[in-house]
C-alpha cells in the first residue's frame, strides 16, 4: 500500500509541475482537491487501486483512476465529472506492494 501511494504522488507533483495554457495555480489547487476528495471516496471500491491527476486525449486536466482490472462494473459507477473535472480510468491490472 505504501509503494502505491508513493506512485500516485510521483503521478500527483509531476502533473502539477506544468499548467496547461490559461490555467491558473487556483485551477491546480481545485484540482488537487477535487483528487483528493475523489481519492477518499473511490479507493474504498473493490478494483480501483489509485487516484491521480491525469489530462484527457486532449491535453486537458482531468481526474485519472487508475483500477486493477477493466471490469465494466467499477468503471460504471464512476462518474463522467466530478467537482467539474473529467473522470478518465486506466486499467494498470493489480499492483503488488510487498
Amino acid at each position: 500500500m505504501r509503494k502505491l501511494l508513493w506512485i500516485v504522488l510521483i503521478l500527483s507533483i509531476a502533473c502539477t509541475s506544468k499548467l496547461e495554457h490559461g490555467q491558473t495555480n487556483q485551477d491546480m489547487k481545485k484540482l488537487e482537491s477535487a483528487v483528493q476528495e475523489a481519492s477518499e471516496i473511490w479507493m474504498e471500491w473493490d478494483g480501483i487501486i489509485g487516484v491521480a491527476q491525469g489530462e484527457t486525449d486532449k491535453g486537458k486536466p482531468c481526474i485519472l483512476v487508475l483500477t486493477s482490472t477493466d471490469t465494466s462494473a467499477t468503471v460504471q459507477k464512476l462518474p463522467k465529472k466530478f467537482k467539474g473535472f473529467p473522470v478518465k480510468t486506466h486499467s494498470s491490472g493489480p499492483i503488488d506492494a510487498q
